[in-house]
């Protein structure tokens, strides 16, 4: 067999998955074991420290945890910019771009989506997309497989980091990889 790659099946369910993706962040830190297809994320409540402490000595005595990569704040605010950019013009345009203006940006940007429902979903399904390829691409890069025609449709974007893909690079920001959404700070148009 030639140049063909072997990956190894992994267990998930797929929308747990992209939950947990789209929700990790530096304070909410998420772990997948694709042998298992177990998920933990520390939950929100008073006794979520003394939950998250007691994970953590599963950590130490489990093997194939892995951490779920999350977006650091630059990347979520240049994929916030993004979505916005692609907004119609109107008056939910110009409240998203404020509102990502000004200071606390996401903090602002929630305000905003709490107000306009539409907007909230849509947001929501980029969020979920951008999840979805860095799912992907995580999976892709340590040779795991998911039995999701998701996974199947996205895997041959991330096959090869060496090489850009033209499909992929001509696909909407929120496919592209997250180090070709590192666009900064800057504000809105």
């Amino acid at each position: 067999m030639a140049n063909q790659e072997s990956t190894t099946p992994a267990l998930g369910d797929w929308p747990l998955l992209v939950k947990l993706f789209a929700e990790a962040s530096p304070l909410r830190m998420g772990h997948w074991n694709p042998q298992t297809g177990e998920t933990f994320a520390a939950p929100r409540r008073k006794n979520g420290r003394a939950i998250a402490e007691a994970f953590e000595l599963r950590l130490l005595e489990e093997d194939g945890w892995i951490e779920v990569p999350f977006l650091e704040s630059d990347e979520a605010f240049a994929l916030a910019v993004s979505w916005a950019q692609s907004l119609d013009p109107g008056r939910g345009k110009a409240a998203v771009t404020q509102a990502l203006g000004q200071p606390k940006p996401f903090r602002q940007l929630r305000v905003v989506l709490g107000q306009m429902v539409g907007l909230q979903r849509r947001y929501e399904k980029a969020v979920r997309e951008e999840a979805e390829a860095r799912l992907v691409e995580l999976c892709v890069g340590l040779g795991l497989t998911l039995p999701h025609p998701r996974f199947v449709e996205l895997a041959p974007y991330f096959a090869d980091p060496e090489e850009p893909d033209p499909v992929a690079s001509a696909l909407s920001p929120v496919l592209r990889r997250v180090s070709a959404l590192s666009i900064g700070r800057s504000p809105c148009a």
